[in-house]
């Protein structure tokens, strides 16, 4: 895996306060427990990390991989939107108490009816974008959940073992030589001396690697 890329990534993710965790739909053992591992390292670096693409898992993964099943969506902007066209505004401040935060919107020349007034959810809080197995991004670009310009506006991380990753990513930690994204996953955190894994998550990442290399049969598995 190409150490510049490594570097890049591990910059990207350092300066993300809120990271979106992006997987394949169905994905396979190595790569739920990539990012189980990926996502409990960065939550003990007070990172908020939230799961984009709830992926479909069988009953026995789900006591493997429960703290991937606990990840809430990132947190969404809150807009309160008003219809200015009969009701023009002359000034709009705010004030914010212990416990609430209070809008005032002073008319220009008519009254605000409360019906003029609307909420909606806005975007989603993310610095930062992790990929996990997902070798072409426009499967995930082309649903309804995400804006056209939503992977445009925000650093991509793209981690994956397969040949034919279209290398999307701003970060591209790619390398179909190696048997197993877990593989990958415990070198980039090898790489960054804070992000050490515990003995459970150093476990769950041996367990990725035997079940994707087929218990080291796998012609790619070296003896690094």
């Amino acid at each position: 895996m190409n150490a510049q890329e490594t570097a890049k990534a591990i910059e990207l993710i350092t300066k993300a306060g809120a990271i979106g965790l992006f997987l394949p739909e169905r994905p396979d053992f190595d790569i739920l427990a990539s990012a189980q591992v990926l996502a409990t390292v960065l939550a003990a670096q007070g990172k908020t990390v939230g799961l984009l693409t709830p992926p479909a898992i069988n009953e026995e993964q789900k006591t493997i991989f429960s703290k991937i099943l606990g990840l809430t969506q990132p947190l969404k902007e809150f807009i309160i939107s008003v219809n200015t066209a009969g009701a023009p505004i002359l000034q709009l401040r705010y004030e914010k108490h212990e416990d609430r935060v209070d809008i005032m919107i002073t008319p220009k020349s008519s009254p605000i009816r409360a019906d003029a007034v609307s909420f909606r959810e806005g975007a989603i809080q993310s610095d930062c974008l992790i990929m996990i197995g997902i070798p072409h991004i426009e499967r995930i670009a082309n649903e309804k959940d995400f804006a056209p310009d939503f992977f445009t506006e925000h650093p991509v991380v793209n981690i994956d073992n397969d040949l034919t990753n279209a290398k999307y990513g701003e970060a591209n930690c790619c390398d179909a030589e190696r048997p197993s994204r877990s593989e990958m996953i415990a070198q980039i955190l090898a790489a960054e001396p804070l992000w050490s894994p515990d003995a459970e998550s150093a476990t769950i990442l041996l367990a990725g690697i035997l079940s994707a290399s087929t218990a080291f049969t796998d012609p790619r598995a070296s003896a690094e």
